[in-house]
C-alpha cells in the first residue's frame, strides 16, 4: 500500500478513535497553573502545557514522537540532579506539543506553521521577545519551523536527531523510502485499539499528536529550509549509531540549510545514554552549551 494511502488511513482511524475535547473560552492567551508547571490557553481555545526548569537563556525544548515534556526532565531518567542544577545558565521551557501530555490535540488543518504560531503565543505569554529552540526527533521539524517562521525571535536552534522532509524534491531516494516504510502504530501503542489505554504521560490526549507528526513529516513542508537565515546559529545533531533515516536526515538538513553546522555525538537516537547504555547528561550539556554560546554571540 502506498505511503500516502497508509497515512490517510491512519489519520482517519485515529480521528475516529479520539473523543472530542472541549476547548473552553476563546480569546487572549491566559497562563494557568503553579510556577513550575503551567499551561496557556491559545487564541483558538486550545491548551498548550509546559514545564519550566531553571533560569537563564530561554530555550523552548520540543520532544519527539511518542514522548512529552518529561523527556527533558533529568530527574526522571538521570536520577541525580535537576536541569537547573546541571545547566544553571539555561532556562529550559519543556513543551507538551499538541496532542501530547497535557496539551490539547492538534486542530483540523494543523501544520508546522500553526505550531510556530502556538509557540509565539506561548513566548508572548512568558514575555520572551527572543528565545532559542531545541527539538528532538519529530520535535526537530517543529524547531526548524520556528526558525523559519519567527526569524526575528529565534536566536539559535538545535535540531537533535531530527527528521528531514522525506518528500523534498532533492531528497535522496533511500531517505524517502525509509521515511515511507517507518511503522506507524499509534492506535496500538496508545491503547486506543488492541489493548488497555496507556498510562504514560505522552498518551494522555490519545494518538493524534503521534499521527500529526507522522503525517506532517511525509508531506511537503510549508517552509523552505533553504531560506532559514540562522547560519551557524543552527546546529544539527545526530548520534553516531542513530537510526539510518535520521543520519541521512541530518546530512540532508545540513545540505539544505545555509551555513548550518553538523555535529555527531557518541549515542543512538536518544540523548540520555552513551553507546554502552550508560545514563549520562553530557550530550544535553553539549547541546545547551552551544545554544548558550550562540545566544551570547548574538547579544
Amino acid at each position: 500500500m502506498p505511503w500516502r494511502t497508509r497515512t490517510a488511513l491512519v489519520t482517519a482511524a485515529a480521528g475516529a478513535a479520539v473523543t472530542a475535547v472541549a476547548l473552553g473560552t476563546r480569546g487572549a492567551v491566559k497562563c494557568e497553573g503553579p510556577a513550575e508547571s503551567r499551561s496557556v490557553i491559545l487564541r483558538d481555545g486550545r491548551r498548550l502545557a509546559y514545564h519550566v526548569h531553571g533560569k537563564g537563556v530561554p530555550v523552548f525544548a520540543l520532544h519527539g514522537m511518542e514522548s512529552s515534556s518529561d523527556t527533558w526532565d533529568t530527574m526522571l531518567w538521570a536520577d541525580s540532579q535537576s536541569l537547573a542544577q546541571l545547566y544553571p545558565a539555561v532556562q529550559v521551557i519543556a513543551v507538551d506539543r499538541p496532542g501530547y501530555g497535557d496539551s490539547t490535540s492538534p486542530p483540523q488543518g494543523y501544520s508546522y506553521k500553526v505550531f510556530a504560531d502556538d509557540l509565539a503565543q506561548l513566548a508572548d505569554a512568558l514575555k520572551l521577545p527572543r528565545f532559542c529552540v531545541a527539538g528532538h526527533s519529530s520535535g526537530g521539524p517543529c524547531a526548524l519551523a520556528a526558525a523559519a517562521f519567527l526569524p526575528k525571535r529565534v536566536v539559535a536552534c538545535a535540531a537533535v536527531s531530527s527528521d528531514a522532509p522525506y518528500v523534498h524534491p532533492k531528497a535522496d531516494p533511500e531517505l524517502t523510502r525509509q521515511g515511507a516504510e517507518m511503522q506507524c502504530d499509534a492506535l496500538i501503542r496508545s491503547g486506543y485499539f488492541g489493548g488497555g489505554k496507556s498510562d504514560r504521560h505522552a498518551w494522555k490526549q490519545g494518538p493524534l499528536g503521534f499521527v500529526a507528526d507522522y503525517v506532517l513529516e511525509r508531506m511537503e513542508w510549508p517552509f523552505a529550509l533553504e531560506e532559514i537565515t540562522l547560519g551557524p546559529r543552527l546546529t544539527i545533531w545526530y548520534g553516531s549509531k542513530d537510526i539510518e533515516c535520521i543520519v541521512l536526515s541530518g546530512k540532508f538538513l545540513h545540505e539544505l540549510i545555509p551555513g548550518s553546522k553538523l555535529r555527531e555525538q557518541p549515542r543512538t537516537h536518544g540523548f540520555k545514554k552513551d553507546l554502552d547504555g550508560k545514563v549520562q547528561t553530557a550530550h544535553l550539556a553539549e547541546i545547551f552549551t552551544e545554544l548558550e554560546l550562540q545566544w551570547g554571540l548574538a547579544a
